[in-house]
């Protein structure tokens, strides 16, 4: 490789990386000005910013909601996993309701669930997981998360496992009847008949 192959590779690297610590400044500017906020006017703000898709820091009004475990936030929490399809803010709603830890999560997410896409229902999917692993188990889920195992190549193709049904499935209903969702299908209108 010559030299100005070099000054090109080197150039290109340099510009990725500014790119990346600006992104991480703005990042830690947007999350201490949202905590700000947060201490000046409470959730009731950082809940209407979860609903406007101008704003910046989306990401960080639902992490400090689920920091501080506020409960007047799931339904907006939940409006984020059914309508958003931007990963870094579905995570972020994901993770503020597994922090929440409230039962009343699981019912309005299926509440919600007519009306998401395959992608969304996973995200519903694994918050349920996450809590039933922390004690909150609902049967009210049962029929959702049999379906969402039904979307497997479905899942499989937007590279998203389908494992955490079948994992809140079992830690929900304390049964193990495999990664099939045709034996749970069976098994819960047997129980639930």
């Amino acid at each position: 490789m010559n030299l100005t192959g070099w000054i090109t590779g080197i150039t290109i690297i340099l510009f990725f990386a500014a790119v990346i610590v600006i992104s991480f400044v703005r990042r830690s500017k947007a999350e201490k000005n949202t905590r700000e906020e947060y201490k000046k006017s409470g959730s009731d703000h950082l809940i209407k910013t979860l609903s406007d898709k101008k704003s910046g820091t989306r990401e960080q009004a639902a992490k400090i909601l689920g920091e501080n475990r506020e409960r007047n936030a799931i339904h907006a929490l939940v409006n984020v996993i059914y309508e958003e399809e931007d990963a870094d803010l579905l995570i972020q709603a994901a993770e503020a309701l597994i922090k929440i830890n409230d039962e009343s999560v699981i019912d309005i997410l299926i509440d919600g669930v007519n009306y998401a896409g395959i992608g969304n229902k996973w995200y519903a999917g694994y918050i349920i997981q996450k809590l039933a692993e922390k004690g909150v188990k609902k049967f009210s889920a049962i029929e959702f998360l049999i379906s969402v195992m039904a979307e497997k190549d479905k899942l499989l193709a937007m590279g998203l496992p389908y494992d955490s049904a079948y994992e809140a499935l079992k830690k929900t209903t304390g049964e193990d009847l495999g990664k099939e969702a045709s034996k749970w299908k069976d098994w819960w209108n047997l129980k639930s008949s």
